[in-house]
């Protein structure tokens, strides 16, 4: 009786490190924001926002320092526009990057939600809180 108790602990302490093990490859395996989609939310506004790929609509995806591309010049250029980043919008997410979103990210768990993580990486829950920068169809770059 007492081993078949200790065989049932053991193989419910295996299953818990196994699932435990399966959600961290999960997380550590999230896709990089390679694009941005045109948001247009039909009062003449278009918001660019990193996806995983130009147009995909997917913003479950990550950016960190190494990554380079459109979604990284729009989070950039947002930063700048919305955030006072001062950052150049070159695509290429950097040390500067990194902080800027290191800071954004500071300002929104303090004002928006305690769940943010400030670690300068930008991922979905970031995105979530974000305000987005906007083009309008005659031309102009508006604030947030």
């Amino acid at each position: 009786m007492r081993l078949r108790a200790l065989a049932t602990a053991a193989a419910v302490a295996l299953s818990a490190v196994g699932f435990v093990g399966a959600t961290a490859t999960t997380a550590s395996a999230a896709t990089t924001c390679s694009g941005y989609t045109d948001y247009y939310d039909g009062n003449f506004r278009h918001y660019y926002i990193p996806t995983t790929s130009n147009g995909s609509r997917v913003r479950d995806c990550v950016l960190s320092q190494g990554n380079q591309g459109t979604g990284v010049k729009w989070l950039q250029h947002t930063l700048n526009v919305c955030y006072g980043q001062g950052l150049a919008a070159d695509g290429i997410f950097g040390p500067a990057t990194r902080t800027a979103v290191k800071n954004v990210q500071a300002y929104l768990k303090k004002n928006r939600s305690s769940l943010i993580v400030v670690d300068g990486v930008f991922g979905p829950q970031t995105s979530k809180y974000m305000s987005w920068g906007y083009y309008t169809d005659n031309g102009g770059w508006m604030l947030c």
